[in-house]
């Protein structure tokens, strides 16, 4: 029996890592941006005359949050300030500022509005103007956790372990082994956690211990890392 030491030691085991991993893969879908208080000035204009153009006679937003007329008396005012502001003077930039964040106040609550009546529809989404959040690229089979290191900590029966990051996991799983290294059947798993260090507990004092890890992705676990190997204290 070891004791662990990481954020999820006490939290149970899942029944399934595999399972999890591509239930979390399918929980993304379809979803307009809602990073528009990065939007440039220019930007900005852009997108509400595209919101303008296709929210106007969808009959998927009957009842636009901001109503059209309104958004669209903004805009104009609002590229008429970008002009005057180009070579103009700070008051008419402060103006033009002034407007921007109204503008984007406006963006931001037709954006929850097209969402709540899309109900993640893409087609929809996409009909209202507003751009399609981009999704992320599915990743195939992970890599092995590099960098492995098994670390003497110097407190009895306690050995550290940490290695590096692998892009697209979800979770690592944390073997131990005692005795011949090459013979499967020494191996065991320790414990599955998403944190990439961890400190193995009331182990055996003089007993040389092997460790190896490998992570957990949409597609699966990965391959496994390679050997790190430390006596405890």
């Amino acid at each position: 029996m070891f004791l662990i030491l990481g954020l999820q030691a006490m939290q149970p085991k899942p029944s399934s890592p595999v399972q999890m991993a591509q239930k979390q893969a399918t929980m993304a879908r379809p979803d307009i941006t809602l990073r528009i208080t990065r939007l440039t000035v220019l930007e900005a204009l852009n997108m509400s005359r595209c919101v303008i153009a296709g929210m106007r006679n969808d009959p998927h937003f009957p009842e636009p949050k901001i109503p059209l007329d309104i958004l669209e008396q903004q805009t104009d005012r609002f590229q008429e300030l970008i002009t005057e502001a180009t070579h103009g003077t700070r008051q008419a930039l402060l103006q033009r500022d002034a407007v921007f964040a109204e503008l984007r106040d406006m963006l931001t609550a037709q954006a929850w509005y097209v969402r709540s009546c899309a109900a993640g529809d893409a087609v929809i989404l996409a009909g209202s103007g507003f751009p399609l959040r981009k999704q992320p690229e599915p990743i195939g089979p992970l890599a092995a956790p590099q960098n492995l290191v098994a670390s003497y900590t110097g407190r009895r029966g306690t050995i550290a372990l940490k290695w590096k990051p692998v892009r697209g996991a979800i979770t690592y799983r944390v073997w131990i082994a005692i005795g011949d290294i090459l013979n499967e059947e020494n191996w065991s798993e320790v414990l599955i956690q998403s944190r990439t260090k961890v400190e193995v507990q009331e182990l055996t004092s003089g007993i040389h211990y092997w460790f190896r890890v490998d992570a957990l992705g949409t597609a699966g676990f990965g391959a496994a890392s390679g050997m790190a190997g430390c006596m405890a204290a």
